[in-house]
């Protein structure tokens, strides 16, 4: 983790991506205000926002590579409900 102070009242943190679950669960903890920045689309999320997305870009990064040729009805149904399973989730993150 790198921390830089920007100034008295706001801190900057830094970590990789793989890390982010167990620093949000600490930072949360100290009752800290977090955002997140994703770099990439220099897009400012709270800690919500960013699970809501990151959940629903990669639910749909896994229906676009699905090959329904491949699949038998018993691979095909475990698929919608693993799918159901994870819209409810995401779904959940709006509530």
């Amino acid at each position: 983790m790198k921390l830089t102070q920007l100034n008295s009242d706001v801190v900057k943190c830094g970590f990789p991506i793989s890390s982010l679950d167990k620093y949000l669960h600490l930072l949360i903890k100290y009752n800290l205000n977090v955002k997140i920045i994703d770099l990439s689309s220099n897009t400012v999320y709270n800690p919500d926002e960013f699970s809501y997305n990151s959940e629903t870009d990669s639910l749909l990064l896994e229906l676009s590579q699905l090959n329904v040729d491949e699949l038998s009805i018993k691979e095909a149904y475990s698929k919608l409900e693993d799918f159901n399973n994870k819209a409810n989730k995401i779904l959940n993150f709006r509530n």
